[in-house]
This record gives structure tokens, C-alpha cells and sequence, in this order.
């Protein structure tokens, strides 16, 4: 009767009511702890993923201008281009019988078509004896777009006159169905070369 009476006397139903409170108290602070954690992670995961981002994202550029570079290169050493409208700079080709240098020196009509001068560097040791250039050709709009092949038109040049070793040779193609107004790009590489000669002493 006496742990009876003591358990249900408002001493002890006050002090189970502070037990409760407390214990509720110390959940709140907990959880409130826990939450206050959780969003500082989240923030934390927020900026790594946005540093990882962005370092995926510099990569991805760095690797297309890699690529897009190494694209350029193969094309230049490919072939050389050219803008006939100006007669200032030069293309060079890196052949299998080594580096050749084109410039235009001058442009005029001809039937429908244009006739371009053109100056080839021999640099290197040997003398060309003849060969075959394949020639693409369009108007001036399409002389920055380098994927519209469609708007070019082609055509070969053989030619007999030797390439002199270390120097500017000259020699003289038609580009037929285009005028020098509308010529806007030319570009050049080496079809077949007929043969070589060295110097002997």
C-alpha cells in the first residue's frame, strides 16, 4: 500500500512528468543536432559535386581543343589551304617526300572558271621531277566551313616542270566554273609525285 500510494502521489506524477519532458528535450536537441549535421553534409556534398563538376566540365574542354587541335594539324599537314584573294601568307604540306609551301601570287578569269599562279617551296633537299595536285575549290562563303565539302569543286593538276630543291617553283592552274569573284578557297594536296633526284658531286 505504501510504494501504491508513493508511485501515484503528485510528488512522483511530477517527477515523471520532468522525466518525460527532459527525455523529449534531449530527442529535440538530438534530432535537432542530427538535422543541423545532415544539412552540413549535404551542403558539403553540394560544393564537392559542383567542384567535381566543373573539373569534368574543364577536362571535357581541355580534351576538345586537344582534339579539335589535333584535327587542325592533321588536315594542315594533309593538305594546304588557301585563300586565293590574297596573295600575302602561305599553306605548307608535310608529304611523304617532305615539306612543300604554297602561296598564290595571282588570280584572273578564265572561260568560266579562274586561273591561279601559284608558288611552290621545295624545302627539301631533293628535286620534284613532276607530279599530280588534287585540288578542291569553292566561293568565298564557305572558306571558314571546313565540313561542307559538298559546295567544293575538285579537280587534278599534273605537272611536268621540276620542283627545285630550296626554292619557290611557279607554276599555273585552272579552276574551271568558278571566277575569281566567287573563289574564296582553294586547298591543295599531293595526288602522286612522278619521281626524285638528288645532287651528285
Amino acid at each position: 500500500m505504501c510504494a501504491s500510494e508513493n508511485l501515484s502521489s503528485p510528488q512522483s506524477r511530477n517527477w515523471t512528468k520532468w522525466l518525460i519532458v527532459g527525455l523529449l528535450g534531449i530527442l529535440i536537441l538530438v534530432g535537432s543536432a542530427a538535422i543541423l549535421y545532415l544539412d552540413e553534409r549535404l551542403v558539403d556534398l553540394e560544393r564537392e559535386t559542383q567542384r567535381n563538376i566543373t573539373s569534368l566540365e574543364w577536362e571535357i574542354r581541355s580534351l576538345e581543343r586537344a582534339r579539335n587541335m589535333d584535327r587542325i594539324l592533321a588536315d594542315m599537314s594533309e593538305s594546304a589551304r588557301l585563300d586565293p584573294s590574297s596573295t600575302e601568307g602561305f599553306s605548307t604540306i608535310e608529304s611523304q617526300y617532305g615539306t612543300l609551301t604554297f602561296a598564290v601570287t595571282d588570280v584572273a578569269p578564265q572561260a568560266d572558271g579562274s586561273r591561279v599562279d601559284l608558288q611552290v617551296g621545295n624545302l627539301t633537299s631533293a628535286t620534284i621531277n613532276g607530279g599530280t595536285l588534287a585540288l578542291s575549290y569553292g566561293p568565298r562563303e564557305t572558306f571558314a566551313q571546313t565540313d561542307e565539302s559538298s559546295e567544293l569543286r575538285e579537280t587534278t593538276y599534273s605537272f611536268k616542270e621540276d620542283l627545285e630543291s630550296g626554292a619557290w617553283n611557279n607554276i599555273t592552274v585552272t579552276l574551271p566554273g568558278t571566277p575569281p569573284e566567287e573563289l574564296g578557297r582553294l586547298e591543295i594536296s599531293i595526288d602522286e609525285m612522278s619521281s626524285i633526284s638528288l645532287r651528285t658531286w
